[in-house]
């Protein structure tokens, strides 16, 4: 786990760092981030994009760092960046999870 806990820092922490430090040299006016609803953590209900975050897993944890640090970059009194982060649900991709829904429903269909 501590492996794959540094992947998530230097992918989702150190590289939307890199990718912000690039938009301010380039002057970059929007940034849209790729985020996950793991920055929601478990829920009863669908979640709702106002919903308190509390992540519980290192992958959630990074992906919120990831977002709030794109918002203090355009927080910041000198910078033109405006941000906003989509916070995905399922996604589908080769060797995903097969405990995900969508994983469940193409293996039932196909």
């Amino acid at each position: 786990m501590e492996s794959r806990v540094l992947d998530y820092t230097q992918t989702n922490v150190l590289g939307t760092h890199r990718l912000l430090e690039a938009c301010t040299r380039q002057g970059v006016r929007r940034l849209i981030v790729a985020s996950s609803s793991s920055v929601y953590g478990p829920a009863d209900r669908p979640s709702r994009e106002d919903d308190p975050t509390c992540p519980v897993s290192p992958y959630g944890v990074s992906k919120l760092a990831a977002e709030q640090l794109c918002l203090a970059y355009a927080r910041r009194a000198d910078s033109p960046l405006s941000a906003v982060a989509l916070r995905y649900f399922t996604v589908y991709r080769p060797r995903q999870r097969p405990d995900m829904a969508i994983n469940r429903v193409l293996d039932r269909g196909m």
